[in-house]
């Protein structure tokens, strides 16, 4: 055990000091550092809040706020997004620091996701202590469980990035397909709306959707008002377990092609 807990924490510092490296690389050119990473959720929560309260989207009676209704379907996608593009990012900007053997191209990639998903998961806990402080709202429910899913999708976006990586190694342009077929997600997991607002028919086809599964994860454990009948933890896990199981084996498999690719 104490060797397991020598290793794991080992690996913990590896991860911490390539995210705080990454953080720097990102944000070193921005005058205001890292909070540049905090803007683009920030303002994308902020525009849907205006777009929608105009509307008047109803929010399936989950209290009286818009934003953190709308918070709930984009940050746990964001982490998604960001991961697939901060990793890849992280692994081209520090890949000379492979030189070291007890470095391998994977821990590059969780080191940006680590420093991605950080700064979602900040703008999350503060959006909510902002609210439960100036306007004593009583969500949530469960602030750890919901982070779940923020977790889970940077676990599914490292191992999608590792598989993007080693396909681009062969065919060049498919990041760019990749980001087409990926373009609707924000539309299709549930940002908006909730699965019980939907016809049947078209449950069915987003059933097989992951992200849908991980907005109704975050929904209901963030509100007390909202039990999600459509999640299936048995779906949704296999896609975690599975993105990074099959992201190990590629990274493990074609290392040597990652290695020699130009970025």
């Amino acid at each position: 055990m104490g060797t397991i807990g020598r290793s794991i924490g080992s690996q913990a510092r590896i991860f911490y000091t390539i995210a705080s490296r990454d953080m720097q690389l990102k944000h070193r050119e921005s005058p205001i550092g890292v909070l540049s990473g905090v803007l683009e959720p920030l303002c994308q929560i902020l525009l849907m809040t205006l777009v929608f309260s105009t509307v008047r989207l109803r929010t399936a009676d989950m209290g009286d706020f818009v934003l953190l209704f709308l918070m709930t379907g984009i940050l746990p996608l964001a982490c998604f997004r960001g991961t697939v593009t901060g990793s890849q990012m992280a692994f081209n900007k520090m890949r000379k620091a492979l030189a070291f053997p007890q470095l391998r191209p994977l821990d590059l990639m969780f080191g940006g996701a680590f420093a991605h998903t950080a700064i979602i998961i900040t703008l999350f806990v503060l959006i909510t202590l902002f609210f439960k402080v100036v306007y004593q709202t009583t969500t949530p429910q469960n602030l750890t469980f919901a982070l779940i899913p923020l977790v889970c999708n940077m676990i599914i976006g490292v191992g999608i990035c590792s598989v993007n990586m080693t396909i681009k190694t062969w065919f060049p342009f498919w990041g760019t397909i990749f980001t087409i077929v990926t373009a609707p997600l924000s539309i299709l997991s549930g940002m908006f709306y909730t699965a019980d607002t939907l016809p049947t028919q078209i449950q069915r086809v987003l059933w097989w959707n992951p992200f849908f599964h991980s907005t109704e994860l975050c929904r209901t454990f963030y509100f007390q008002e909202y039990t999600s009948t459509f999640f299936s933890p048995y779906y949704y896990s296999a896609w975690v377990i599975g993105s990074l199981a099959i992201g190990m084996l590629c990274e493990r498999t074609f290392r040597y092609r990652l290695l020699s690719s130009k970025r």
